[in-house]
C-alpha cells in the first residue's frame, strides 16, 4: 500500500495532468475555432463569387445584350421581311 507522502505526490501529478490536459483542450477549441471562422470566410467569399457570375451570366443571355454585342462587335444588322426570300418547294 502507498504511505501518505506517495498517496500525496500521486494525487498532485494527477491534478496536474489533468490542468496540463484541461489547457489542450482548449488550445485545440481555439484553434478549431479559428480555422472554423476562416472556413466560413473562404465560402462566404465564393457565394458572392457566384452570385456575382450569375448576374453576369444573365446579364450575358439578354436578347438586348445579345443583339447590341452583334451590331457592335460583328457589324450585323437585323433583317427586314423584304429581305428574306422564299426558295420554291
Amino acid at each position: 500500500m502507498l504511505n501518505k507522502k506517495q498517496c500525496i505526490v500521486v494525487c498532485v501529478a494527477i491534478n496536474v495532468a489533468f490542468i496540463f490536459a484541461q489547457i489542450y483542450k482548449h488550445t485545440k477549441l481555439v484553434q478549431y475555432a479559428y480555422l472554423k471562422q476562416h472556413d466560413e470566410h473562404i465560402l462566404e467569399h465564393h457565394q458572392q463569387t457566384i452570385q456575382t457570375l450569375t448576374q453576369q451570366l444573365h446579364a450575358l443571355k439578354d436578347r438586348e445584350t445579345i443583339r447590341a454585342f452583334a451590331q457592335k462587335e460583328l457589324s450585323m444588322q437585323p433583317l427586314s421581311m423584304k429581305q428574306i426570300k422564299r426558295l420554291p418547294t
